[in-house]
């Protein structure tokens, strides 16, 4: 009988543990909307509790909206919302200023972080292009692309020198739009776009030059780019027609060859970013997400602790640690990651 008990005991306390174990990592993610709805094309975290989002809607009457927290994502404030071309990609320069670029020339910026925002000018070719991505090599220098998706399909990149108060033409050519554009410093970087574009610069954007891709995925869309340093560096992608794929590409040569990660039926993926030296997550459509423990060497498909049944395109995250992160998608969803250990 005493053994019994003991035997029971144990099974409960281990049951208990257990049941703590699994609730404190399910504390770690929850799941909210923002007012109205909106699809969220982008985040930036100034800190633990200042962050912005940027968005609207594609049709129906174009919207452009942008939210803003100043509690960490417990609730979000309407900045602004006005019937203008979404806004795609918002990046912050510092503690206080922002920039946000979108479809249509839509080009803004604060000063104030994110609270207010002022329309940019662009020059009169630019201004008629759409802009997927925006990055910044440090508090002045910066670039945008994007271009045009139909309608003689264009790339497009724009660069400013002046922390995103005024914009030049620095690159123009027919082909597959561009998606997004990193820099590994003010001389070195890539941009990405539909069906399997990679272009390089080594001059800080006056030459752009294409890279070939291995045949198997030179015709992928390519949605995000991400590099450590002038060597290693990811790709992401897939396609939404047909069998929709999700699709990693890793280089550790500064793209010259490209080591393909993942390439498999899913949602076509969207962003990448590391949340630390060695965890790394790339979000994409149908609420697909990879994560990497290892600093970007393998991934395996990760699911959010929580109960859902709609699954979302998820467009963006943006992470300040592996303690703090937020991941944005369609309808206004804002999954948010908080571990104070």
């Amino acid at each position: 009988m005493i053994f019994y008990l003991k035997t029971s005991f144990r099974r409960f306390l281990y049951f208990l543990i257990l049941l703590l174990f699994v609730n404190n990592i399910s504390a770690q993610w929850t799941s909210g909307y923002v007012l109205h709805f909106r699809h969220l094309k982008s985040v930036q975290m100034l800190d633990y509790n200042t962050i912005i989002l940027v968005g609207g809607n594609e049709n129906n009457d174009e919207i452009s909206t942008i939210y803003r927290s100043v509690n960490g994502g417990e609730t979000w404030n309407v900045i602004s919302e006005d019937f203008s071309p979404w806004l795609i990609s918002v990046k912050s320069i510092n503690m206080t200023d922002a920039v946000a670029v979108g479809w249509h020339g839509n080009v803004k910026k604060s000063v104030d972080r994110g609270e207010t925002w002022q329309d940019i000018a662009l020059p009169e070719n630019a201004a008629n292009r759409s802009y997927n991505s925006v990055f910044f090599v440090d508090e002045n220098i910066g670039f945008a692309a994007g271009g045009n998706q139909s309608n003689d399909s264009i790339q497009t990149i724009i660069k400013t020198t002046d922390g995103g108060n005024s914009w030049s033409l620095v690159y123009e050519e027919l082909g597959y739009w561009l998606k997004s554009i990193y820099f590994v410093n003010e001389n070195i970087g890539f941009a990405v776009g539909e069906n399997g574009v990679l272009l390089k610069t080594l001059d800080g954007g006056v030459a752009w030059d294409e890279i070939t891709l291995p045949s198997n995925i030179s015709q992928i869309n390519f949605n995000d780019v991400y590099f450590v340093d002038e060597n290693i560096g990811w790709i992401v992608g897939g396609n939404k027609s047909n069998d929709s794929i999700s699709t990693i590409a890793k280089t550790t040569n500064g793209g010259q060859d490209w080591e393909i990660l993942i390439d498999e039926l899913g949602g076509e993926l969207n962003k990448i970013e590391f949340a630390s030296p060695t965890l790394m997550l790339t979000v994409g459509d149908k609420s697909k997400i990879f994560r990497s423990s290892d600093g970007g060497n393998s991934f395996i498909e990760y699911v959010i602790p929580l109960e859902y049944d709609d699954y979302y395109d998820l467009y963006s995250l943006h992470f300040l640690n592996n303690h703090a992160g937020i991941i944005v998608g369609e309808w206004g969803i804002v999954y948010k990651y908080f571990n104070s250990e």
